[in-house]
């Protein structure tokens, strides 16, 4: 789900208010009920060693799929665990890597844990726009 900053964020850079920058995703372990006014301190963070926000990239062509819905995909991530404790992240988000401002995310179907100790977890970035 895109945020209102994450929508104020694309209409800047489109209409060239702000500098292209590039895209950031993470991971948040706590429920959040997303809704457009959802904010980056809604969010809680893994702490554990080995966690950190990934630089997206690889980004396909966009597409418009046969719902009329836009679509673009990224190359897959990899986020690490390598505390004593596993991660258990309900879901992912989006922040633009220079600006901090937090763009959008969900929560995963279910919640995906990675394992301690050295554990990873692949996550392909993606954008679909189910507005219309």
């Amino acid at each position: 789900m895109w945020v209102n900053t994450g929508l104020i964020w694309a209409l800047r850079i489109v209409t060239q208010q702000l500098v292209i920058e590039d895209v950031k995703i993470g991971l948040y372990t706590n429920a959040v009920a997303w809704n457009p006014a959802t904010v980056f301190g809604d969010l809680v963070e893994p702490v554990e060693s080995g966690y950190a926000q990934q630089l997206c990239s690889g980004w396909n062509s966009p597409i418009i799929t046969g719902g009329n819905q836009g679509d673009v995909a990224g190359l897959n991530v990899t986020f690490t665990d390598s505390d004593v404790t596993d991660i258990v992240a309900i879901g992912f988000f989006y922040i633009g890597a220079t600006t901090g401002t937090l763009l959008g995310g969900d929560q995963f179907v279910t919640p995906q844990t990675i394992p301690n100790s050295g554990g990873i977890l692949l996550i392909q970035p993606q954008a679909l726009d189910t507005s219309m």
